[in-house]
């Protein structure tokens, strides 16, 4: 039988191409050489991603128009043949290989827990660094939360439960029960949490024993109720906690620095945070009461804020907002992300400003609705008092398109911001994503109009000292 070519290339570039290489595309060249079959055991970085393993034999959309029972049938044979796949590679590997990394994404539970409990004990013996375990997809949801894999901390290694070596660990779609003998993870850095159904007990002896721990994400953690941030996370910088249904939250951790929140107005308790500089709020159901505790409270909490993002869902009037707020002394950066309608104005955000002195960067994301914009360029300006915003330097208005009281709020920038040196006002749509940032999509049907508009209302009231930019 003839060589085959591939296996005449040396061991260290055959090795730095399969290493390169998609599993699915390693696991093939594997097949097709004996000698890349050798080499693919001792790839340190494993990512077992079911598109990447089984392949896509059809659109979400034919995944949808089937009954139950074709959906159940479907996943159950991507399920097996991920599985087989992915065991087998696991058989030919080495124990005593190091393994930096892996990555398992696909709808498993515990029907599979042989299988993943096999994958996690070899990975823990051989001092992996980065576990991520994503055990829902997205596009092919069908998991029963009571049919959730529960992690193995009896299968760790060492007398004492342990995962010295570990450094980032991933979650999603499990249960964690802590054994109690379980020590922790000495060397975790980031953790992420995500529709993980763990208690605050075992959450709180996790944080107790994972002192070199830098950046927490818990989403859709719904188990969790009181929270708290101890001190013993003294390493803690980055706090991410995303629809968890919590009724409080106690941080006490001293050097964080970005805390992100996202769910319903809560008890927050600030106990000693003087390094957080930046904070953001997602604010699910009543806005009113949200941006009045905000802006009632957070100066107090955290005096030393100096950039404050907000998400508004709901429309606001500015009647329900209080005009005299305590203030951010030290706030330079103020992000808002607001759905604008041609009816609704956007003057409830000029007591947000004032209460901002220092402000130097302005941010307005608006998330525009279709709407009949001719209809509304009659309205009549509510009288408001002048806002002196002496240190306001940059203001970016994106989403914008017209609406009278776009170019309202437009218009009383510019003639409070003494100091501004460019307005830039973006008429793009944007949309969203869920980690934050935003993804243009092109423009929206009125664009003409609405640049129109601004030369007709806003340019004339830019200062000489100031900069227009229309996009």
């Amino acid at each position: 039988m003839e060589k085959d070519r591939i296996s005449d290339l040396p061991d260290g570039i055959l090795h730095k191409i399969v290493s390169l290489l998609p599993m699915r595309d390693a696991i093939r060249t594997a097949a097709l050489s004996g000698k890349c079959r050798q080499l693919g055991k001792f790839i340190p970085n494993l990512n077992f991603e079911s598109d990447n393993i089984v392949g896509r034999s059809f659109s979400i959309d034919r995944f949808n128009e089937l009954d139950n029972d074709g959906q159940v049938e479907f996943l159950l044979n991507r399920k097996l043949k991920f599985v087989g796949a992915v065991d087998k590679f696991f058989q030919l590997r080495p124990c005593a290989i190091k393994m930096e990394s892996l990555r398992i994404y696909s709808s498993l539970d515990t029907e599979h827990t042989t299988y993943l409990d096999q994958w996690i004990r070899v990975a823990s013996s051989s001092n992996i660094e980065s576990l991520d375990l994503t055990l829902r997809e997205d596009d092919f949801y069908h998991l029963d939360e009571e049919k959730y894999y529960s992690f193995p901390f009896h299968l760790l290694p060492n007398k004492v439960l342990c995962l010295s070596s570990l450094k980032c660990l991933s979650l999603e779609s499990l249960i964690m029960r802590p054994h109690p003998d379980f020590y922790g993870f000495k060397s975790l850095t980031t953790l992420f949490l995500r529709d993980v159904n763990i208690s605050d007990v075992d959450l709180g002896n996790i944080f107790f024993t994972s002192s070199l721990l830098e950046s927490l994400r818990l989403w859709a953690c719904v188990s969790l109720v009181h929270l708290e941030i101890p001190s013993s996370c003294s390493r803690l910088k980055y706090l991410d906690l995303s629809n968890c249904r919590l009724e409080c939250v106690s941080i006490n951790a001293p050097n964080v620095k970005t805390f992100v929140y996202k769910g319903n107005l809560i008890s927050f308790s600030f106990v000693k945070v003087p390094q957080i500089d930046h904070i953001e709020f997602t604010f699910m159901g009543d806005c009113y009461e949200w941006i009045n505790y905000v802006f009632n409270k957070v100066p107090q909490l955290v005096p030393q804020l100096e950039s404050l993002r907000l998400f508004c869902g709901n429309h606001i009037e500015a009647e329900s907002i209080q005009y005299y707020f305590p203030q951010f002394t030290k706030l330079k950066q103020l992000t808002v992300t607001h759905f604008s309608s041609s009816h609704h104005d956007l003057l409830w955000m000029i007591p947000l400003l004032r209460a901002c002195p220092s402000l130097e960067e302005f941010h307005l994301d608006l998330i525009p609705e279709c709407e009949d914009h001719s209809r509304y360029m009659g309205e009549v300006a509510k009288l408001y008092p002048r806002c002196p915003l002496k240190r306001l330097k940059t203001v970016e208005i994106s989403g914008f398109n017209g609406f009278w009281c776009q170019i309202d709020l437009a218009s009383r920038l510019l003639s409070n911001a003494d100091a501004l040196e460019t307005m830039t006002i973006d008429c793009r749509d944007k949309f969203q994503q869920e980690d934050g940032t935003y993804e243009i999509y092109g423009y929206y049907n009125g664009i003409k109009r609405c640049r129109r508009r601004i030369r007709r209302f806003v340019t004339k009231r830019v200062p000489q000292s100031a900069k227009l930019v229309v996009l």
